[in-house]
């Protein structure tokens, strides 16, 4: 009987560590980007490599300018389980405001992209501030994939303008997407996605 019991409890733990192992794994870059479907201006492969995607609609001298101009971003990491709530309350991003007033662990992520941005010349602003006045808002998470077809962990981001330059979409306020990475280039690092995010905005530069 006792036997029996261990084996019980031995297979309860075992289901626990695994259900506890799969809730700390983030999700997969296919179904990020799925959900979102960020359509952006400039896309980043790697570093220091970007290009314009000329011939889409966001591709605006603008638009371009919007990024060229791009110095103080505010940071806005969210938990990529969330990613259709968050997704769909933009311009809103009471989702992640509350997700990180709420979660250590995100504002240390916060702030180690904030550390990461401010070594490549950026200033990065507090967007739970009420004075929040960054030119642009940086919305990113952790998945697994998109990086050269590995399933490594990296992070999957957008850079938005502000909510000040939201577009109307079919009577809908949507915020203007000014960059992301490619597909294949999903960085691995922090510091590859700030990397990243200066070559868009060195790009545009170029382009105006």
């Amino acid at each position: 009987m006792s036997g029996v019991r261990c084996l019980a409890i031995g297979i309860c733990w075992l289901t626990v560590c695994v259900e506890q192992l799969t809730a700390q794994q983030p999700p997969s870059f296919h179904a990020i980007s799925a959900t979102i479907e960020a359509a952006t201006a400039v896309v980043a492969f790697e570093p220091p490599r970007a290009e314009v995607l000329t011939g889409t609609a966001l591709a605006t001298p603008t638009n371009i300018a919007l990024l060229a101009n791009v110095k103080k971003i505010c940071v806005l990491p969210y938990d990529g389980w969330s990613a259709k709530t968050v997704i769909q309350a933009l311009p809103s991003t009471g989702p992640i405001r509350e997700a990180l007033q709420n979660d250590k662990s995100l504002r240390q992520l916060r702030n180690a992209a904030s550390d990461e941005l401010e070594k490549y010349g950026f200033q990065t602003t507090d967007c739970l501030s009420s004075t929040n006045d960054a030119d642009a808002e940086l919305v990113f998470t952790k998945v697994l994939g998109g990086f050269a077809r590995t399933d490594l962990p990296t992070h999957y981001w957008v850079l938005y303008a502000g909510e000040k330059s939201a577009v109307l979409v079919h009577g809908e306020k949507e915020l203007l997407g000014l960059s992301r990475p490619a597909a294949i280039w999903v960085p691995l690092t922090l510091t590859a996605m700030a990397q990243q995010i200066k070559a868009s905005i060195d790009v545009a530069k170029r382009s105006r």
